[in-house]
């Protein structure tokens, strides 16, 4: 059963994504273990799930150059036994170089080992597919890289449109020119 987190815990929420607000990667990868699993693709469908910190840092590099100007702040979170959290976020700001105003809500479902390292960081559309996620058992497997979408969990409430499938959003400078576009198109944004 879910239930609400401390105050003090969701200060130390608040905290892990302060490192992201500053760009502070490296204290913000200190708190993942080494071979932790990091999913956005059922929200960012052309970024695939890495794993290691190597591969996180990379994607958390290319993640902040296209959320330039936004903040990623904890508004709620669930802890749901034995290490796995949901956490309800909130993206807001804009956009500096789209321009973009965002104000946008998705879910991070996270799983941390006993030390306190985090295992597994699963961004979703919302709390249905967060939960839905969460009575799968998550296995220490290469399939466990498998992304909640590849998985065919699709159930939205309506705030955020998944894409279908992966298709290829260029490169470069028209890559990030596609993503934020993409923002707007996927309801994330509005003008």
């Amino acid at each position: 059963m879910a239930h609400a987190v401390s105050p003090q815990a969701l200060d130390e929420w608040k905290r892990l994504y302060e490192c992201w607000n500053s760009g502070d990667f490296d204290e913000m990868l200190d708190m993942y273990a080494e071979d932790a699993i990091f999913d956005v693709s059922a929200v960012f469908t052309d970024i695939a799930p890495v794993r290691g910190h190597a591969d996180i840092r990379g994607c958390w590099d290319e993640l902040y150059e296209s959320l330039d100007g936004l903040r990623m702040d904890p508004v709620e979170v669930f802890s749901l036994g034995s290490g796995r959290y949901v956490a309800d976020m909130r993206l807001w700001g804009k956009g500096n170089r789209s321009g973009v105003e965002v104000d946008q809500r998705f879910v991070y479902l996270s799983v941390f080992r006993e030390d306190g390292k985090c295992l597994i960081s699963h961004l979703l559309p919302d709390t249905a597919a967060a939960l839905a996620i969460a009575q799968e058992p998550y296995s220490r497997s290469a399939d466990s890289t498998r992304s909640p979408h590849e998985r065919g969990v699709r159930e939205s409430s309506g705030q955020l449109h998944m894409a279908p499938s992966r298709p290829d959003w260029g490169s470069g400078a028209s890559r990030s020119a596609t993503k934020a576009a993409r923002l707007t198109k996927c309801g994330r944004a509005e003008k």
